[in-house]
């Protein structure tokens, strides 16, 4: 999968090449890809084949340090690591990396005993790291791994992973020696030319000429495909000496009559100096001394490149500062069409957008917000798209010189304008929820609060899972907690959150959970602000439900699931007891279905039948259903153990009987 994936990915030859094939960061619009298959089958492997129930001491028995150091363990399947590894290399490999770094750190904790296991997982963190550019995180684990001996068996992880993370340091002369034994022990022959193209461009930046012509060089050897050696040909003009150069026209020339197409043809021609106007159909190259020419496809440097792209987004700011708002959008059609996939892309859309309010036309400034908005959600033009987009839903007019930070000609006072953006939320419960956990940007709680909330959701839900990744907002950012089914559902779990004493912590310090339905945060994404939903949630749903006490492992997943008896912390383990027959048993995935559409049921029939009650009356039946569950879950959990003991009790009364009568034998 991983070999179908990288032959599959363009890459784009004219930029340094990313040393894992695959779309950036911020390009990733939504959760998921091509290994959602592993995530489902590793998800459902651990909640099926977790025993995290500690095994019954034999007090019979001495107990030898190690011994007591296993049983700190929180986990005893001693395969069900492999599947832990395996569910956050699949999130890794699908571009989750938030799901991923979580999965890995919940192996940190689950199974640290394992110092090679530790040591994987980190340099899957430090690999996380890196491509979301953590780079202070990056360095931690760099650190941690420099410190110790790393297996054999994970040095070739390791020497690719550390190769990375150098060049996005862009220590790129530093980077070199770990990439050339990267590229010694690369299986993969599709990776590995990738990786010896990489390697021609990391010397042409440091300007090493000849060694970067030899590592192009080596990029065409026998068997390479067409897409190599073209690149790699058309790469080597930019660094061949003058007695070099004639070879590699001739050697284009030979790559022409063998192009498939004539977009391969015309990116050759333009190689050798000769433009797309010239015949290309006649299937013959003309001979030509002129210097090669690689304008639009390879240019001399790197840099060269760069500093184009750069000048043409100045050319727009300039023209943005000045109001010529034509000069700003025909500079950005150019832009958009020369550099589809430039990081500038953001500001540059927000500039066209404000373009058009230095014409008076508000109606076209929204509608390329929004747009901006719909593309590129995360990035932080996005964040004052957002408040522009808000403001003008306000009733605010835009003055014609205003900046990129924003300038208004007004705000309207009347009390009708001031709540559109309130009344325009819905107060629908019964519909898909989330949490927010919002923070400010520079919070340095963020990290802590990604992995206590994954530590949350591991140990207390076996068979739910929820999905959490950053989200941003005007001069915050939130972790986004999903899904659940509608308010209730939400607020429950929240309830949980507040009764562990460390995310009570973090409340206190300025993170602020916020319950809110998927059609609201849309809502509030294009046209509104966070202040306004909270006004309109106080409004709406005066309050959230009363803090709870805490709630025990036992009914932790009370609201939507069942637990898994038997299969709880602190529980025995189910000894001398059958297994249920297969021909009765309900799978976890009908179970959670069945449960989840039970519980909606039950929500929308409570809501139908309290309709006219009081909230004290609702709170105290609340209180009184979950005391009750409480009691039979205990009542259950004793009848168990009841049960496991009088099975033991047989047993060995049996084991005494057949000692008996092998002694009197």
């Amino acid at each position: 999968m991983l070999e179908s994936q990288t032959e599959s990915y363009r890459d784009d030859y004219t930029t340094l090449l990313p040393f894992y094939a695959g779309k950036p960061v911020e390009e990733k619009k939504r959760t998921g890809g091509a290994f959602d298959a592993v995530v489902d089958k590793t998800s459902k492997a651990i909640r099926e084949h977790s025993i995290i129930a500690k095994p019954r001491r034999d007090p019979s028995k001495p107990q030898s340090r190690t011994f007591k150091q296993w049983l700190q363990q929180d986990e005893f399947n001693p395969f069900i690591h492999n599947a832990w590894l395996l569910l956050g290399k699949a999130h890794l490999q699908n571009g989750d990396y938030a799901q991923a770094m979580a999965v890995f750190m919940q192996i940190q904790r689950l199974f640290k005993q394992d110092a090679d296991l530790i040591t994987e997982t980190e340099i899957w963190l430090l690999r996380a790291y890196t491509e979301t550019d953590r780079m202070p995180d990056a360095g931690n684990i760099v650190y941690l791994l420099q410190s110790k001996t790393i297996a054999p068996h994970l040095l070739d992880l390791f020497t690719g992973t550390y190769a990375n993370y150098l060049i996005h340091k862009r220590e790129y002369a530093e980077s070199i020696p770990w990439l050339k034994k990267a590229i010694a022990r690369e299986k993969y022959f599709w990776q590995k030319k990738r990786l010896q193209y990489l390697l021609g461009q990391l010397y042409e930046l440091i300007g090493e000429k000849e060694p970067a012509y030899n590592a192009y060089e080596q990029v065409k050897s026998l068997g390479s495909p067409f897409v190599f050696t073209l690149n790699a040909t058309i790469a080597q003009l930019s660094v061949a000496s003058e007695a070099q150069r004639p070879k590699i026209r001739e050697a284009l020339r030979k790559l022409h009559d063998k192009a498939a197409n004539d977009s391969e043809r015309v990116i050759i021609q333009s190689a050798l100096g000769k433009y797309p106007e010239d015949s290309v159909s006649d299937g013959k190259m003309p001979q030509t001394e002129q210097m090669p020419s690689t304008a639009g496809i390879k240019e001399e440097n790197l840099a060269r490149k760069a500093a184009e792209h750069d000048s043409i987004y100045q050319e727009a700011y300039r023209a943005y500062q000045k109001g010529e708002a034509t000069q700003v959008q025909s500079t950005f059609i150019t832009f958009t069409e020369k550099y589809p996939t430039s990081g500038l892309m953001p500001q540059m859309m927000l500039m066209h957008a404000l373009s058009f309010a230095q014409d008076n036309e508000a109606a076209k400034t929204e509608t390329y917000l929004l747009e901006l908005l719909e593309k590129h959600p995360e990035s932080d033009a996005a964040l004052l798209a957002q408040n522009i987009v808000a403001g003008l839903s306000q009733g605010k007019v835009l003055a014609e010189n205003a900046s990129m930070h924003t300038q208004w000609h007004m705000q309207t006072t009347d009390k009708k304008s001031r709540n559109a953006n309130m009344a325009s939320f819905s107060p629908n419960r019964a519909v898909p929820h989330l949490i927010l956990l919002t923070y400010d940007r520079n919070s340095p709680d963020k990290n802590r609060l990604l992995f206590f909330t994954a530590d949350f959701n591991f140990t207390q839900f076996k068979l739910r899972a929820f999905d959490f990744s950053p989200i941003r907002f005007l001069d915050r950012e939130a972790l986004r907690i999903q899904p659940f089914l509608s308010f209730e559902d939400a607020s429950h779990y929240l309830q949980m959150m507040r009764s562990e004493s460390l995310f009570a912590d973090f409340f206190a310090k300025g993170i602020t959970p916020v319950v809110i339905s998927v059609e609201n945060l849309a809502i509030l994404q294009r046209h509104s602000t966070m202040d306004a939903y909270k006004t309109f949630f106080a409004n709406t749903f005066e309050s959230e439900p009363p803090n709870l006490p805490p709630l025990q492992s036992t009914v932790a997943e009370d609201f939507t699931t069942s637990p898994m008896p038997g299969n709880k912390k602190g529980s025995s383990p189910n000894v001398g007891t059958s297994p249920v027959p297969a021909s009765q048993a309900e799978t976890s995935e009908a179970l959670q279905l069945r449960l989840e559409r039970k519980a909606v049921e039950a929500i929308q029939q409570k809501q139908e039948s309290t309709a006219n009650k009081s909230r004290n009356e609702l709170l105290k039946e609340r209180e009184k259903l979950r005391q009750k569950k409480i009691r039979q879950r205990e009542q259950e959990q004793r009848k168990r153990e009841q049960e496991r003991e009088a099975a033991l009790k047989l047993r060995e009364q049996k084991r005494e009987q057949q000692i008996q009568r092998q002694q009197r034998q």
